[in-house]
C-alpha cells in the first residue's frame, strides 16, 4: 500500500505534528507513506533533512496556485501509484480531492477542530466524496454533522524515541532546586488558551509550598502584558519561570524538568497532545474536564481530570496527584500513552486503509 499525507499547515504546531506523525508510524510498520506541507515556512526547515516529506503544497492560497498545486499531487499520484490521500485541513482535502479525480486513489480526511466540521452546501459536497472521516478527538465523533459517516478516532501519536523519561538537567539550568515541586504549562501566548486559568491554579498550590515554581512554556506575545499583572496581584510573579519557545529535544527536557503539568485549554488541534507527550516523559497532568480528555487519560481520568473547569477543583486534583507514590504514577503514565504508540497508529490506519478496498 502507498499512501500520501497532506496537512497545508505552516508551522509545527496544529495539525502539521499529528499527521507527520501518522506516516512515521506507517513507515515504522513498512508501509511506503509520505509527508506533503506548505513550502517556504519554518516547518520546512525543521524537517527539510527527512527523505520521505515533501514540500508539495504551494505557500499561497489562490485558484491559480491551488491548480498548479494540484497538478503537480496528481502526477505524484501517478507516478508513485499511491492508494491513498490523507488529508488534514480543509485546502488540503479540496486539492486531494481535485487531484485523485478519475483516479482510483482515496480520499480520507481528518477533521482536527470542531471549527472545521461544517455543514455548508460545499462541505456536504465534498464529504460526500471522501472515502471516510477521522476525527483526532473522540468528542467529535457524535458530531451531527459526520456522525452518519461513522468517522474514525485516530488520536496523535507518540514517538516514545523521543518522549520518554530522563533527565532532568533543565532544573539546574534554570536555577530550580533538585528537590523543588515543578507546576509546567505549555501553550500558545494568546486570548483563550488558559494562561490565567493555569497562572490561577499555581497560585493555590504555592500557597502550600513556598518552594514550588510554575514553569510555563510558551514563546513571548503582548497577551504576557496582562499575565504579568495577574501574577503580581497573586503574589507570584517571582515564582514563574518564563521558558520561552521549546523545540524537539528542549522541549522533551522541559517536560522532564515538570513534578506535574497543568492542562487547561485546547489548543489549534484539539487532539490535547501535550497531554500524552507529557505523560510519556513520565509527567502526570493536570487537566480541564474538557472534550475529548477522558479518551487521552484513560484509566486515569479519575485522577487526572479535574470534577470542573475551576482553579479550585484543577488545584485539588494537583494536590492529590503531587502526594501521591510518584514512581508508580509515572509508570502508570507512560505505560497508558502507549495506546498512542507508533505500532497502535500505524493499525488503526491500516485497517481503515483496508477497509476502502472493499468498501
Amino acid at each position: 500500500m502507498r499512501v500520501l499525507h497532506l496537512a497545508s499547515a505552516d508551522r509545527w504546531t496544529g495539525a502539521a505534528a499529528p499527521a507527520y506523525f501518522e506516516v512515521a508510524a506507517l513507515r515504522a510498520a513498512g508501509i511506503d507513506a509520505i509527508y506533503g506541507f506548505v513550502r517556504g515556512y519554518t516547518l520546512q526547515q525543521r524537517i527539510a533533512s527527512i527523505d520521505w516529506a515533501f514540500p508539495l503544497i504551494a505557500r499561497r492560497q489562490d485558484p491559480l496556485t491551488f491548480l498548479r498545486t494540484g497538478r503537480a499531487i496528481r502526477r505524484l499520484l501517478r507516478e508513485r501509484n499511491i492508494d491513498v490521500v490523507h488529508a488534514h485541513l480543509t485546502h488540503d482535502h479540496s486539492i486531494a480531492l481535485w487531484a485523485s479525480r478519475g483516479l482510483p486513489t482515496r480520499v480520507v480526511r481528518t477533521y482536527h477542530s470542531t471549527r472545521a466540521i461544517r455543514d455548508d452546501l460545499v462541505s456536504r459536497q465534498t464529504r460526500s466524496r471522501t472515502a471516510a472521516i477521522c476525527v483526532i478527538n473522540e468528542s467529535f465523533l457524535g458530531n451531527p454533522v459526520i456522525a452518519s459517516r461513522h468517522p474514525v478516532f485516530t488520536p496523535p501519536p507518540i514517538d516514545h524515541t523521543f518522549f520518554r523519561p530522563g533527565d532532568e538537567s533543565v532544573r539546574a539550568e534554570r536555577g530550580i532546586e533538585r528537590n523543588a515541586t515543578v507546576i509546567g504549562f505549555i501553550g500558545k501566548m494568546v486570548p483563550g488558551r488558559g494562561f490565567e486559568q493555569a497562572i490561577e491554579t499555581f497560585a493555590l498550590l504555592a500557597s502550600d509550598d513556598p518552594g514550588a515554581r510554575l514553569l510555563v512554556v510558551a514563546k513571548w506575545s503582548p497577551h504576557r502584558e496582562l499575565l504579568d499583572p495577574l501574577a503580581s496581584s497573586l503574589g507570584i510573579a517571582d515564582r514563574i519561570i518564563w521558558a520561552g519557545y521549546q523545540d524537539d529535544d528542549d522541549l522533551v527536557a522541559h517536560f522532564r524538568a515538570m513534578s506535574l503539568m497543568l492542562f487547561t485549554a485546547p489548543g489549534s488541534d484539539e487532539g490535547h497532545r501535550a497531554i500524552p507527550e507529557a505523560m510519556a516523559c513520565g509527567v502526570p497532568v493536570a487537566t480541564f474536564p474538557l472534550p475529548g480528555t477522558g479518551a487521552i487519560t484513560g484509566p486515569l481520568s479519575d485522577r487526572l481530570v479535574s470534577a470542573s473547569a475551576t482553579p479550585d477543583s484543577l488545584a485539588a486534583t494537583a494536590r492529590t496527584l503531587l502526594s501521591g507514590d510518584r514512581a508508580s504514577l509515572t509508570a502508570f503514565c507512560v505505560e497508558r500513552t502507549r495506546a498512542f504508540a507508533f505500532e497502535p497508529t500505524a493499525a488503526r490506519l491500516l485497517d481503515l486503509y483496508a477497509s476502502l478496498e472493499t468498501s
